[in-house]
């Protein structure tokens, strides 16, 4: 069965026909919108500005996975971007790139070569991953990872 998840004001609900059936998932309505979607094989992954969270059920039951994941100003992990590949999963927040490589039980932080922390968004393209950030400049360099499973160094790439 094809599920196809979707983000619709603030709710977490999806579809498990392709139509125009939607059902609301029990996802915690207090933890404010949701800025990331991920699905790693049949576990969901959302964050929000207060935490990561997981389902391993189809969104019946969500779990906080914050472990690793620095508190932004005593306001919460503030995530901003989400993506998986193969079995690991990553996450942007304001406070830089995160790795997961045990379904998000745990984060480590990877920045080495980033001038900028505050990470958006994600592209992931055969081995490679993109990650889009902001600077204090309002411009956002991206960065490439020459190999999603051993990131070791991020190189920047500059828009002209």
């Amino acid at each position: 069965m094809l599920i196809r998840l979707f983000l619709c004001f603030m709710i977490l609900i999806f579809s498990v026909d392709l139509q125009a059936n939607w059902n609301q998932t029990s996802f915690p309505t207090s933890t404010g919108p949701i800025y990331g979607l991920a699905v790693n094989s049949t576990t969901i992954f959302a964050g929000t500005f207060q935490n990561m969270y997981r389902s391993m059920d189809n969104g019946t039951s969500w779990v906080a996975i914050n472990s690793g994941l620095p508190n932004l100003n005593g306001n919460g992990v503030f995530v901003q971007a989400i993506s998986t590949m193969g079995s690991d999963v990553f996450t942007g927040t304001g406070n830089g790139f995160f790795l997961s490589t045990n379904n998000g039980s745990s984060w480590s932080a990877i920045n080495s070569g980033l001038v900028s922390t505050n990470i958006f968004a994600f592209a992931v393209m055969g081995t490679k991953l993109f990650m889009g950030s902001l600077s204090s400049g309002g411009v956002g360099p991206v960065f490439l990872t020459r190999s999603c499973f051993i990131i070791i160094h991020w190189s920047t790439y500059q828009f002209v």
